[in-house]
């Protein structure tokens, strides 16, 4: 197994886009690929009382939604909080 670990030194500079690219083009040359983002906040609540979180929404999409939320991002938190 290999991994590949995306950082950056701010919030907003590209490192869910940088990694969402990468996987896609990875699971264009059919490699298995998974995502981790260990914490996401900041959320958007809908209407009816659901959180989301865009990053997590972007990974998600990236690997195919082969993943479940619990396991690309484990800790959520609604407050926008770096």
């Amino acid at each position: 197994m290999r991994g590949l670990f995306v950082t950056g030194t701010d919030t907003d500079v590209g490192k869910t886009y940088v990694s969402s690219e990468i996987i896609r083009q990875l699971r264009d040359q059919r490699c298995s690929v998974g995502a981790y983002k260990p914490v996401c906040s900041g959320a958007v609540i809908s209407n009816t009382g659901k959180s989301s979180w865009a990053d997590l929404e972007e990974l998600y999409s990236a690997t195919g939604e082969e993943f479940p939320h619990e396991l690309v991002c484990p800790q959520r938190f609604n407050a926008a909080v770096a």
